[in-house]
C-alpha cells in the first residue's frame, strides 16, 4: 500500500493504491461536498480490511484526478471509509498494466502511452483532510 496526495477539482485529498483492494473506493462526503454526479447502484455489502463489511450503494464515474502531475479520469463506488479520502484498488491497478512498487523509497512506477510514470508515496502520517 502506498499513499500520495491527490486533488480533484483542485481539493487535496489522501489517496491510498491498495493492490488488496478489489475495487476503487470514494467517501460519500467527499462526492457530497464536490458536488460529483452520483449514480445509484444496487445495495451490496464490500468487505474491508478488518473483515467487516460496509453497505455501498452509489458510484461516481469518470472523476478526475491528478496525483503529481497524473492526470486519470476513474470511477469510484460511494463507501463510508475512514483514514483516507480515496483507494484506488485493482479495479485501476488492472488499467494501467504492469507495475513496480518501490517499498525502501514508497513509490510506484508504470509504463502508459510509451511514458514513464513514477509517483513517489507521502509519508503515511500526514494529516488528513475532512470534507464533513
Amino acid at each position: 500500500m502506498l499513499c500520495f496526495q491527490g486533488l480533484i477539482h483542485n481539493q487535496p485529498m489522501k489517496v491510498l493504491v491498495d493492490s488488496g483492494s478489489s475495487h476503487n473506493v470514494m467517501q460519500p462526503c467527499i462526492a457530497n461536498h464536490l458536488n460529483l454526479p452520483k449514480s445509484s447502484t444496487p445495495s451490496f455489502p464490500l468487505m474491508i480490511g478488518d473483515g467487516s463489511s460496509l453497505t455501498c450503494n452509489g458510484r461516481c464515474f469518470d472523476v478526475p484526478l491528478s496525483i503529481q502531475g497524473f492526470y486519470n479520469s476513474i470511477s469510484f463506488f460511494l463507501l463510508p471509509i475512514h483514514g483516507v479520502g480515496l483507494v484506488l484498488g485493482v479495479e485501476w491497478l488492472s488499467t494501467i498494466g504492469p507495475v513496480t512498487f518501490d517499498f525502501s523509497v514508497s513509490s510506484m512506477s508504470f509504463t502508459l502511452d510509451e511514458a514513464l510514470i513514477l509517483l513517489q508515496g507521502d509519508n503515511m502520517h500526514t494529516k488528513e483532510v475532512s470534507y464533513q
